[in-house]
């Protein structure tokens, strides 16, 4: 009898968990028609985005193979999610991958968040890289690119039941207006995401008559105002290392975008490590 309850009451549960993790999937997805489910995100043969003409850059480049063929070199893994111009290759960044330790997926998971959780994150393709990097080092997690044209991301864990939605570079939201934070308010309401926690980074598009760090203090008092129980994390300029830049310099030791994988993935801990505080306290 009591092993007949205790698979019933296990049976409730996942049963529970399943519906709730399809509807709320499937309504949340619905925001963005062409959402793109990833199968494999650390597939080599399925990138999510192809590789540009050299034409399109400041420079020569690697192709997505010599990136491959370097990482293939080190202990870090391949993520089929990183972008073109964060890739990078040669023998610089072959010794700077095996000076770096690679990301703690035991310590840094997101199945440590507390079940049904779901996390915002809005901001500029520096934030998105960080964000990408955190995703890239996840082991039960589900991915789905919500337009080609914006670094815009959703992931779901199964495990815990935990939504993550990233905005970023999209025209949809980022308006010449501060009314696109509303839209995005709007919307995520209107489908029912209920953000616990909220990242929020520098904000690219201008609007007339303010500069970056208004912008970034509207967004940050719109989402205080109207997500009373969430934790707003203020994640305002660049947070990536300096060492080993991408944008095709293959690891130079310049500003920007830095190579994914590369030293960035102690940035990116970092940021996983102020969401797990946080939801300490949720």
């Amino acid at each position: 009898i009591f092993m007949l309850f205790l698979s019933l009451f296990i049976f409730y549960i996942l049963y529970n968990n399943v519906v709730y993790s399809n509807y709320h999937k499937h309504t949340i997805l619905d925001l963005f028609p062409y959402n793109k489910f990833i199968e494999n995100n650390h597939d080599p043969d399925h990138n999510m985005n192809p590789h540009r003409h050299a034409d399109h850059v400041r420079v020569n480049r690697s192709s997505y193979n010599e990136s491959i063929a370097s990482v293939k070199k080190t202990k870090h893994r391949w993520c089929s999610i990183i972008r073109d111009n964060w890739t990078c290759a040669g023998k610089r960044y072959e010794e700077i991958l095996n000076s770096t330790e690679p990301y703690d997926m035991e310590k840094y998971n997101l199945t440590n968040l507390p079940f049904n959780y779901n996390v915002l994150l809005e901001g500029n393709s520096f934030l998105a890289q960080l964000w990408y990097s955190v995703l890239c080092n996840q082991e039960d997690i589900l991915v789905w690119e919500l337009s080609p044209q914006t670094n815009s991301m959703y992931a779901h864990m199964p495990t815990n039941n935990v939504s993550l939605l990233l905005i970023s570079n999209d025209p949809t939201y980022e308006i010449r207006s501060f009314r696109g934070v509303a839209k995005l308010i709007d919307d995520v309401k209107a489908y029912e995401f209920h953000p616990k926690i909220i990242v929020l980074g520098d904000i690219n598009t201008p609007i007339p008559g303010s500069n970056n760090l208004e912008v970034f203090v509207h967004h940050y008092g719109e989402y205080q105002m109207n997500f009373r129980d969430a934790t707003v994390i203020p994640y305002h300029r660049s947070h990536l290392p300096r060492n080993c830049a991408a944008d095709f310099r293959d690891c130079a030791e310049l500003i920007g975008h830095q190579c994914s994988p590369g030293p960035l993935v102690r940035s990116a801990e970092k940021l996983v490590d102020k969401i797990l505080d946080e939801a300490k306290y949720i």
